[in-house]
């Protein structure tokens, strides 16, 4: 079944050929939300017309009302039939991308030289299926013009989406990318799977961290033996945004009770604006009190949420597995760290300044440079 997200079209039964090229793949339109779809917007504008009649009797302005509802029609009618006739057919050859692309009734070819794609992109996206929110994790022959861009595969899990880019980076013989603050992160078919402790012995990635270097006011950093704890001291979520979240919200309910005659239903309007204000309030709280901490150790690397109780480990990786670490935006255009394993990624710092989160990356790229590889905790 096509997948329509983040202005991407894919399938995760459906990949391009790792064959010998030239290679190409098929997408169609999700042809049963296309019927389905079309025939909510007959039943729309039928049901609607037929109920209306009687307004097109009337003086002007009232036939105008059914405007609105034609124009409701026409949008479901064009989304359905867009989706039944789309069709996309990628041709990989050693030199070439070729994309014939059909939108409505004609078909348009468009083509560009292998060497003008950097690389397989690794990119996450968000879809809504049955009332729920999934994952996707899409491998992309990225491309400067977006149209280009080619969806390589796809898959639900982490784990299998980040194989599948590096797959792609090798057959391709292509860089596998990942998105960070500056651009893309790129790192060669040979280098996969490589540690990060590797590739910052060979000087393919470079911490410009020194010895010493005061930290941003929103990092506090202490050295252990054998550990270093980096505190990262500003919530997810800034203040501000949840004193407008609690104000615009006490101002709504007020607002709403002020017009309201019957007694009850004041007190009980009151009662529940009451119970989301102290919601909001206890949220904030417990941001106040609790801090996002990284713990790095000679062996591994820890984050961690500590509060009044104590550290409490969300997650631990080796640091034989840690790959990359990249400081990249996330689901709500936040930025954050990003320690990427072949199990997964793992994300902290959202919220904070990217100018500090940088420097904990340099930090943390540093100590695992020097931690010597292996040895215990």
């Amino acid at each position: 079944m096509t997948i329509s997200a983040g202005g991407y079209q894919f399938d995760f039964n459906k990949a391009v050929p790792m064959d010998a090229r030239p290679v190409n793949a098929r997408l169609r339109g999700n042809i049963a939300a296309g019927i389905l779809l079309l025939l909510i917007a007959i039943v729309w504008t039928g049901f609607n017309f037929v109920i209306g009649q009687s307004l097109l009797e009337e003086p002007m302005p009232m036939p105008l009302i059914l405007i609105p509802i034609l124009i409701v029609g026409i949008v479901f009618f064009v989304f359905a039939l867009r989706m039944i006739l789309y069709r996309r057919v990628v041709t990989i050859d050693n030199d070439v991308v070729t994309i014939d692309q059909r939108s409505w009734f004609r078909t348009k070819r468009r083509r560009a030289a292998l060497d003008t794609y950097p690389g397989v992109l690794r990119k996450k996206l968000y879809y809504s299926r049955n009332k729920q929110t999934r994952e996707a994790f899409l491998s992309l022959l990225a491309h400067g013009d977006r149209s280009m861009t080619v969806v390589l595969a796809a898959s639900p899990d982490e784990a299998k989406g980040r194989e599948q880019a590096e797959a792609y980076a090798r057959w391709l013989d292509k860089p596998a990318l990942e998105e960070t603050a500056d651009g893309y992160l790129a790192r060669d078919p040979e280098d996969l799977d490589k540690p990060l402790a590797q590739l910052v012995a060979e000087g393919k990635i470079v911490s410009s961290y020194r010895s010493g270097s005061t930290p941003p006011a929103e990092v506090k950093v202490d050295h252990g033996d054998d550990l270093i704890v980096v505190s990262l001291l500003k919530g997810a979520v800034a203040m501000w945004v949840w004193a407008l979240v609690a104000g615009i919200f006490a101002a709504s309910a007020f607002l709403i009770i002020g017009f309201v005659t019957d007694l009850e239903a004041r007190i009980a309007g009151g009662a529940v604006a009451f119970l989301v204000l102290v919601g909001v309030l206890y949220a904030a709280i417990r941001q106040m009190r609790t801090t996002r901490q990284i713990l790095l150790r000679r062996a591994n690397l820890s984050l961690a949420n500590t509060t009044k109780a104590g550290p409490q480990i969300t997650v631990t990786m080796a640091l034989d597995d840690i790959e990359t670490i990249r400081v990249a935006k996330t689901r709500y255009s936040s930025w954050a760290l990003h320690i990427d394993t072949d199990k997964g990624s793992h994300v902290t710092g959202e919220g904070m300044p990217r100018r500090a989160l940088t420097w904990v990356q340099d930090l943390i790229i540093a100590a695992i440079a020097t931690a010597g590889g292996g040895g215990g905790s």
